[in-house]
């Protein structure tokens, strides 16, 4: 009978053992996924930004973003992106490209479902400008001597981005600034 007692003590001295294991690696488990494992703190873990369901897309000349012309629209970009959460994008035209070639560019901004396609001065501006007729769903600011009309807004030459940020979250919002030209 004191086998038998022993017998029965080891196997729950096992089934003890078992619970005791098993519950130490749901706390290890736990602690790891939360993010707060490991040596880092938590305030350091990394975070993706959150973004809203609003795309700004630029169109620049060749030079991409180290345009004079594309510079200030790409940082009121930003500007507004951190107000709003805006998406912000931008695509640069190919050296040599023809105007009528460029529409194709405009054209696959509008398919990337930008909500507001900026254009900087120059060929993507007027390329964007001529675009804008054939999308009237979307909303085009224009920079440099374009004419406003029912989807587009126009940017005039030393408006600050300031003046461009503002037309953005506007755009976000709801109250684009179509037809008008902004100093």
């Amino acid at each position: 009978m004191s086998n038998m007692l022993s017998v029965r003590d080891r196997r729950f001295g096992v089934a003890v053992l078992s619970v005791v294991v098993l519950a130490a690696l749901a706390v290890l488990v736990a602690t790891l996924t939360s993010g707060r494992g490991g040596s880092r703190p938590a305030a350091e873990s990394p975070r993706a930004r959150q973004f809203a369901a609003f795309t700004q897309c630029l169109l620049t000349d060749p030079a991409g973003l180290d345009s004079p012309a594309a510079a200030p629209l790409w940082a009121a970009m930003q500007e507004a992106s951190s107000k709003t959460a805006a998406k912000s994008q931008y695509l640069a035209l190919p050296a040599g490209v023809q105007p009528d070639e460029a529409k194709t560019y405009v054209n696959s901004l509008v398919v990337r479902g930008c909500d507001v396609i900026l254009a900087a001065d120059g060929t993507p501006g007027t390329v964007a400008g001529e675009a804008a007729a054939d999308h009237p769903t979307r909303h085009f600011l224009l920079a440099g001597g374009a004419a406003p009309s029912g989807n587009t807004a126009v940017v005039r030459a030393g408006a600050g981005s300031a003046v461009v940020a503002k037309a953005l979250t506007d755009a976000f919002n709801g109250r684009f600034p179509a037809g008008t030209v902004l100093r």
